[in-house]
Order: structure tokens, then C-alpha cells, then sequence
């Protein structure tokens, strides 16, 4: 299944507000690419988190299990590549945060993808993703086109607006 691919944040136990933001950003890709939107939770007792992420989700992949409650950047980057590798994304969004910061770039090098993080406009021209972040101390804002499949992004927090519940998306264990 090609689509664009969010991979929530868990907060408290539930899901994160940024991932709703994200999800806000994804959902104009996914509809420029003609691809459907996809998520994604990586955790302990995910119950609570997948009911928050009903935002118009065509699946909802869940890598659940008790050796994710205590945060492993090896763990994690485990789990979402099971998930990419499942899903074949063609674009895959997270939430800027230290966690991503940390395993992301990890995985985007051993898949050989392009990624940029912190980003604030997000966008589909002649088939690459095309974004904008700041860059020299936010002074600046510079766009870079990613190519390749998948292409991979971090979302600043607050740059988009969250995606409404929706629907039910159909659940996927892995």
C-alpha cells in the first residue's frame, strides 16, 4: 500500500496534539499524490492512542508491546521500519521532537532516504517533496525538494493546523 505514512507521538498515554498536526500537513500530500493517509503508534497499551488518532486514517499500524514503554531509539527505529517496510510509503511525516531527532535520522540513512527535519511548509511539486524549514537561527527559510521513495520529514510543532476526527480507520498489529 503506497500512501503517506504519520508516525504518532504518544503523550500521558494517549496521543500527542502534534500528531494531529501532522496529520494535518500529511493529508494535502496524500491528496496530491492520489495516495491514501496512513498512521502509525509505537508503544505500550495503545488503546486510548489509536481511538485519538481517528482522523480519516485509511490504516492505523500498531507495533504494540511492553518493551516500548521505556523509549529506545533502537527499538523504535526497529518498529517503524517494520512499519515502512509493511506499508511502502512514499512519504513518511513525524512530529519535530527529541525522539525523532534521534532514531529518524537513523533510519532514513540506513534506507538510503533523503530527510529533512524541523519543517514548516510542506508541499508536492513534480513529484518531490518539496519543503521549507529556517535555517541561520530562523532568519532564513530555505526549501529543499527530497526525491526517492520513501522520502522522510519531521513537522515543527504548531506549523499546522490538527486534522479533524474522522471515520475508523481499520487496525493493523505488527
Amino acid at each position: 500500500m503506497a500512501g503517506v505514512l504519520v508516525i504518532g507521538a504518544l503523550s500521558e498515554g494517549g496521543l500527542a496534539r502534534t500528531t494531529l498536526q501532522v496529520a494535518g500537513a500529511a493529508a494535502p500530500l496524500a491528496a496530491a499524490l492520489g495516495e491514501p493517509l496512513i498512521g502509525a503508534l509505537i508503544g505500550k497499551d495503545l488503546v486510548r492512542a489509536a481511538d485519538e488518532f481517528q482522523c480519516g486514517l485509511a490504516a492505523l499500524y500498531l507495533v504494540e508491546g511492553a518493551h516500548y514503554e521505556r523509549y529506545s531509539a533502537d527499538a523504535f527505529m526497529d518498529a517503524a521500519q517494520a512499519v515502512i517496510e509493511a506499508s511502502q510509503p512514499t512519504v513518511v511525516l513525524c512530529a519535530q521532537g527529541a525522539p525523532a531527532r534521534e532514531w529518524l535520522p537513523r533510519l532514513a540513512a540506513r534506507m538510503q532516504a533523503g530527510l529533512v527535519l524541523d519543517c514548516i511548509a510542506l508541499a508536492i511539486e513534480d513529484d518531490a517533496l518539496v519543503v521549507t524549514k529556517p535555517v541561520n537561527g530562523g532568519g532564513v527559510l530555505a526549501k529543499f525538494a527530497v526525491r526517492g521513495t520513501p522520502r522522510f520529514a519531521t513537522v515543527r510543532a504548531n506549523a499546522f493546523e490538527p486534522r479533524e476526527m474522522e471515520g475508523r480507520a481499520e487496525s493493523k498489529h505488527l
